[in-house]
């Protein structure tokens, strides 16, 4: 059997000729335009050893040479050691910051609940000692970054910016860039506000949720104390405003994510055309198309069958790149420690002060403040926070059997995706598990391949 991480397109291909079929091994990145003929001679190691020395060597960095039981076993450490190793030579230093439990809307599938109330000042001294600290820790480091979490995060837009006024300070000494990013509903990203987010909290990147055309939109994502009906319309016109006045965000970026559920999936076409006749296919904008998952609350309303959202994935990342929108069609970046959770110098500080390890515990009824390892006025800044649910995520997780990522071909680019729905007992796998075939056959024709029968 060749590498386990090596995927083939489901269909054929032919040019001058030839058939072939594209490999892409997720381990090496390579993406391969291999013969039927040539892949006959893989099957095993003796047809494998009559094949000339450039074909065998162009089969082994497709990931098509022959391996055995051991090899197999070896490249499947080599990944999982990187992702141990990740973090000890990150030139990035990250936090994510909490500053409100607030939000201002009431989507029907969120697995948090919010309260009033922004960060205490207290609480912000102490969250930038905890960063000074940090980065003392990391002097190889050139950049830090923030990520505002929330609740919606724009609530505490006042401690957003009185955190961003020292942390520039704390990363002009130490000689560091730092830039911010967050996600948000959108409804308070206002001309004025992303000016000010822009240009004194250096935000660069901003995911903005938006889950139907607008009947659909207000009515899955309704403000709070407020009737329904304005809200998608607010959100894309800020939206639009960014995507018309570019040259006063060159560094901004934009992803619009679409939560799919049972009581969308219909409409996702009439969005997409909307916000393609509003602007933002411009390019920078990038579109994710995500289904709604259960936070371990039972709050997930309509919940689509991760196999079958991914066949239904496909049809509209056609249609959006029919529109000329902007997404990525392969993870071109191999996953070291997988998320926050599982990476002892990263971490999640609540509004009240409670530290986490995953941005899934804060707000989440039965696990904040119950599943914190701590909080910031008792803990040490000088060190990393306290072992927390999934730091051990690689021996427990994938080497111990909760998931079944071990034996799973996408594990160098997902690395187990999520970690704390592995142990609820989901399965969180991304759509490209079960779609990886059907996308390496769009590829194909930009190599000059068309599709042919078997």
């Amino acid at each position: 059997m060749h590498s386990q991480f090596t995927i083939l397109s489901k269909s054929l291909f032919e040019q001058d000729g030839v058939r072939y079929r594209i490999a892409h091994n997720t381990k090496t990145q390579s993406f391969k335009a291999v013969s039927t003929e040539l892949l006959s001679g893989c099957i095993n190691r003796a047809q494998y050893d009559r094949l000339t020395l450039r074909e065998q060597a162009f089969l082994a960095d497709a990931g098509l040479r022959p391996l055995t039981n051991d090899e197999r076993d070896h490249e499947v450490r080599e990944v999982l050691d990187n992702q141990l190793k990740a973090g000890l030579n990150s030139q990035t230093v990250s936090m994510v910051i909490m500053p409100t439990s607030q939000c201002n809307l009431g989507c029907e599938y969120c697995g948090q609940q919010h309260s009033a109330g922004n960060m205490p000042n207290p609480i912000e001294d102490r969250v930038l000692r905890r960063l000074e600290h940090r980065i003392s820790r990391s002097p190889g480091a050139t950049e830090f970054r923030v990520s505002w979490f929330g609740g919606e995060p724009l609530l505490g837009i006042r401690s957003i910016l009185r955190l961003s006024r020292r942390i520039t300070e704390i990363a002009a000494e130490a000689n560091l860039t730092w830039v911010s990013q967050m996600p948000t509903n959108g409804l308070l990203l206002s001309p004025k506000i992303a000016h000010t987010m822009y240009g004194d909290a250096n935000l660069r990147f901003a995911e903005v949720t938006i889950d139907g055309p607008e009947n659909i939109h207000d009515q899955s994502r309704p403000q709070k104390n407020s009737k329904p009906g304005t809200d998608y319309q607010s959100i894309v016109s800020n939206l639009a405003y960014i995507c018309s006045n570019i040259n006063k965000f060159k560094d901004l970026r934009l992803s619009v994510r679409v939560n799919v559920h049972e009581g969308n999936v219909d409409s996702i076409e009439d969005l997409l055309q909307d916000l393609a006749d509003r602007g933002l296919n411009a390019p920078a904008v990038s579109l994710n198309i995500v289904p709604v998952y259960d936070w371990g609350t039972d709050t997930a309303v309509g919940k689509i069958d991760r196999k079958e959202f991914a066949e239904k994935q496909l049809v509209l990342l056609d249609y959006a790149r029919t529109l000329h929108f902007r997404f990525s069609l392969f993870p071109r970046s191999l996953v070291g420690a997988v998320c926050t959770a599982t990476d002892l110098d990263k971490e999640v500080i609540g509004t009240r002060g409670h530290v986490f390890t995953c941005t899934e515990q804060p707000l989440a009824p039965g696990l904040d403040p119950e599943r914190s390892v701590g909080h910031v006025l008792s803990l040490d800044p000088k060190k990393p926070r306290p072992r927390g649910d999934y730091d051990d995520w690689v021996e427990a997780g994938i080497n111990g059997g909760v998931s079944t990522c071990r034996r799973c071909p996408i594990l160098p680019i997902c690395g187990g995706a999520c970690p704390k729905q592995w142990f609820d007992g989901n399965v969180p796998c991304p759509p490209w598990r079960y779609n990886m075939p059907e996308r390496l056959d769009r590829i194909a024709p930009m190599g000059g391949l068309r599709a042919t029968s078997e």
